[in-house]
């Protein structure tokens, strides 16, 4: 049940329960994302005076499954706890299943798609102006409304899916589908006076035809912000979440309790632990205004008069802005009525907390164009960007907390600000200064190199996986290539060598960027020590770059021709890298383990390392097996002397003692044979033995007394 609409039960199947580590979600896939755009529907629930919205009825319910399909959805079932399950078989679509929501948009558009010669309208409100199950959108005239909305019941028929709930603002259109507005039990009163509906997260009062906001929470959330009582982090951040605007309307107020979840994460707070003092200030304030939240009123309609016409000569201004603790982006339609005269109205916007990292303002106005660059020089020229004065612009508002937001419609927030409903030669334009100078400008250029490896060498614990990994991405890049024949099978020597100098050149990149550009316009094998400068860690390398932009040393066998190339000319690697340290540990186990000379010798053959002995001894500390091998069994301490080898300043002989380990019975001549039996091999008696050797213990007592 759910406590936001009350008097309805759903059964929801739990296809994520796992038996033996297996569920039914686990054997589904999700499947293609179908949904329509949300602000997009709401953008069109909202054009036109004229409100149309419904729902399917269990439109989850109304899919079939393939009798191939069914044994896969049995469950159990019984009245009675006493009595013996029975077995049930699903015939329709599993509620909970991954698959869900995917399937059900395919079979309700394939559905609408059958139908697009005969009812075109309908298809694409059925594509288009649909959100999972609900059904918004608004028309220009009555009439319109009425065609359209039949025929899309018509085809929702068709397939199985049945409207209901139908809520409109027009009671002639109701009257021309012939169905009640809805049901009592539908109705939330939770604005005096008014009925209303819950239209995909916001609330629609087809009567006023007027939108708003919920507030209602859950009873914890409640009680927290009826009290006193100081919230804590995990407390704070439910009651921020819990506000729903899918269009961003609310940005001035939902995103200062987001900073408030910023400044608790800046201070270290801890899931279960009280705010601060200083948060706990700022958190009073911002509660405040959830009781005035729940009393703001938009018109559902952007502008009512306004028809298909009018929309032909709109425009949309977007206002940005940017302080030191959020950024901000605002939306506006500014349209022409009948008369000429200009109109807008706030039709969404967006907000960001800004970073942890502290960034500049400039940087962060940019956060929204940065990364749209191309589009936005396609789209637009120069003269259509302009600087705006901060009284003027109403990104502010979520960018400054100030006094608090101003909520009223017809504030600079929801209205835009005075100047779009002016001429556009009234706007306000901002003249740079110009000022003279006699000094000769002179441009300046600067260059700045950077690399970022694609592959993250930390991933992989070996020098073959990181290769043969590379491997086979190059053999994906290769075989999208339509000019190239494709490589499948095992891999090839000819991949493996190309993988390795693929990651050899990305290790150069990262860790030599200057010595590389250097060197890139020097011919092949041409020497460049002069070209790369005394401060580089590889000037007394000679470093030159070979044919395959390989950095190698220039070494002083290079005219041996009967030593092959990569033994006279061995590649450059820096010592403090993790593909060294991998490379270097293939050798340490494809040797065994064993001497370290051996291993740099081997090394030194193909690749130049400074201070190789270093990295070698590093790897074999960190090998687990030379670990093991290095082990030794620890050797218990000896236990403490008695007290009796301590004692000083006694007189000899005060402690003695006899040895019950050792020969008592005088040294291998054992003990008088009458201590044995007839058959030698058992002593007659334990109180035999130990007469005997009372009689041994008084004769050596004797002799030292």
């Amino acid at each position: 049940m759910n406590p936001k609409k009350p008097g309805k039960v759903r059964i929801i199947w739990d296809a994520a329960a796992k038996v033996d580590g297996v569920s039914l979600n686990s054997a589904l896939l999700k499947g293609p994302d179908q949904l329509s755009s949300l602000p997009g529907v709401l953008f069109r629930f909202r054009q036109y005076g004229v409100a149309v919205s419904s729902d399917v009825q269990e439109i989850f319910h109304q899919l079939r499954i393939r009798e191939e399909d069914k044994i896969s959805q049995l469950f159990l079932w019984r009245t009675n706890p006493s009595d013996n399950p029975t077995v049930y078989v699903m015939d329709v679509a599993t509620f909970g299943s991954t698959c869900l929501p995917a399937s059900a948009q395919f079979v309700k558009n394939r559905n609408a798609e059958e139908h697009s010669e005969a009812y075109p309208e309908a298809t694409n409100a059925i594509i288009h102006d649909h959100y999972v199950d609900d059904y918004l959108v608004s028309f220009s005239s009555v009439e319109e409304a009425a065609k359209v909305a039949s025929d899309v019941r018509y085809v929702h028929g068709n397939g199985g899916f049945k409207l209901h709930n139908w809520r409109l603002n027009s009671s002639t259109v109701l009257n021309r589908l012939g169905v009640v507005q809805h049901d009592a039990d539908k109705e939330l009163d939770l604005i005096e006076g008014a009925k209303t509906e819950r239209v995909l997260g916001m609330l629609w009062s087809p009567s006023t035809d007027e939108l708003s906001f919920s507030t209602q929470m859950s009873e914890e959330v409640q009680t927290l912000i009826r009290t006193t009582t100081r919230p804590t982090k995990r407390q704070v951040l439910r009651c921020v979440m819990t506000l729903f605007d899918p269009l961003r309307l609310l940005s001035p107020f939902i995103i200062h309790g987001k900073v408030l979840i910023q400044d608790l994460w800046r201070e270290g707070t801890e899931w279960d632990e009280q705010v601060s003092d200083e948060v706990y200030k700022k958190w009073q304030r911002w509660i405040q205004m959830i009781e005035y939240i729940a009393e703001i009123r938009i018109p559902r309609c952007y502008f009512p008069s306004d028809t298909r016409r009018t929309y032909q000569n709109s425009e949309v201004h977007v206002f940005v802005d940017a302080s030191e603790v959020a950024y901000s982006c605002a939306v506006y339609l500014r349209t022409f009525n009948e008369d000429g005269d200009p109109q807008g109205c706030l039709i969404a916007a967006k907000s960001k907390v800004a970073p942890l990292k502290p960034w500049s303002i400039p940087r962060l106005e940019l956060q929204f164009v940065s990364y749209r660059v191309g589009e936005i020089l396609e789209h637009s020229t120069a003269a259509q960007w302009r600087r705006v004065p901060s009284k003027s612009n109403p990104a502010d508002e979520a960018t400054k907390w100030g006094s608090g937001p101003y909520f009223d419609h017809d504030s600079s927030w929801f209205q835009g600000p005075n100047f779009l409903r002016l001429p556009e030669e009234e706007w306000p334009r901002i003249k740079e200064p110009v000022t003279a100078t006699n000094e000769e400008i002179r441009a300046s250029i600067l260059h700045h190199r950077s690399f970022e490896p694609t592959i993250d060498f930390n991933r992989f614990s070996s020098w073959d996986r990181l290769q043969r990994a590379t491997a086979y991405a190059l053999r994906f890049l290769h075989n999208t290539s339509k000019k190239r024949p494709e490589y499948s099978g095992p891999l090839q020597q000819s991949e493996l060598r190309a993988a390795e100098e693929t990651i050899l050149k990305l290790v150069q990149h990262e860790s030599y960027p200057d010595e590389v550009a250097a060197l890139s316009n020097k011919a092949p094998n041409e020497a460049g020590q002069e070209d790369i400068g005394k401060q580089s860690s590889s000037y007394q390398l000679m470093p030159m770059l070979d044919g395959n932009e390989l950095l190698r040393e220039r070494g002083r066998i290079e005219i041996a021709e009967h030593v092959p190339y990569c033994v006279r000319h061995p590649v450059i690697l820096p010592r403090k890298h993790r593909v060294t340290e991998l490379l270097v540990n293939r050798y340490h186990r494809y040797y065994h383990y064993g001497n370290d000379e051996t291993v740099v010798n081997e090394v030194r053959q193909l690749y130049t390392i400074p201070r190789l002995r270093l990295v070698v001894k590093q790897v074999k500390r960190d090998c687990t097996l030379c670990k093991i091998r290095r082990t030794r069994p620890t050797i218990p301490p000896m236990a403490p002397l008695p007290a009796a080898r301590l004692a000083h300043h006694e007189r000899p002989f005060t402690y003695t003692g006899v040895d019950y380990f050792g020969p008592l019975f005088g040294g291998r001549r054992g003990p008088p044979a009458e201590f044995f039996s007839d058959n030698g091999t058992n002593f007659q008696g334990a109180d035999r033995v130990l007469q005997h050797q009372i009689n041994q213990l008084s004769t050596v007592h004797n002799i030292h007394r």
